[in-house]
């Protein structure tokens, strides 16, 4: 629970009083993170581009400067998400993602941050 909770908060910017509320109520990562999102009364801050930076790092290839498919079936797993979920078509797009299961740095901080 303690590591779903630090990826909740380093993804959101939530303290992780509101991460483990969010996760105790919605049990998967994925789901807690969609309902923080979708949660109209939550005041959110602008995205934070070293925290987007740290989670980038956290997911790129030692050999590259992108996330490769590597790193994207971890994120996916880590997040409980099929990587094979047409949603990550929509988050590719937003991200400006060169090919499939790849991001780059500038696609991902720009993309999260034009997201919210």
């Amino acid at each position: 629970m303690d590591d779903k909770i630090a990826q909740f908060s380093s993804v959101t910017g939530a303290s992780t009083k509101e991460a483990r509320r969010y996760l105790t109520k919605y049990k998967r990562l994925d789901q807690a993170l969609d309902a923080y999102y979708n949660d109209p009364s939550v005041a959110r801050n602008t995205a934070s581009t070293s925290k987007l930076n740290a989670l980038f790092d956290k997911y790129k290839d030692p050999d590259s400067d992108d996330i490769t498919v590597n790193g994207t079936i971890q994120l996916c797993e880590d997040l409980g998400v099929d990587p094979e979920d047409v949603v990550l078509l929509a988050v590719a797009y937003e991200l400006k993602s060169p090919a499939m299961g790849q991001w780059t740095r500038k696609g991902w901080t720009e993309g999260w941050k034009a997201l919210g």
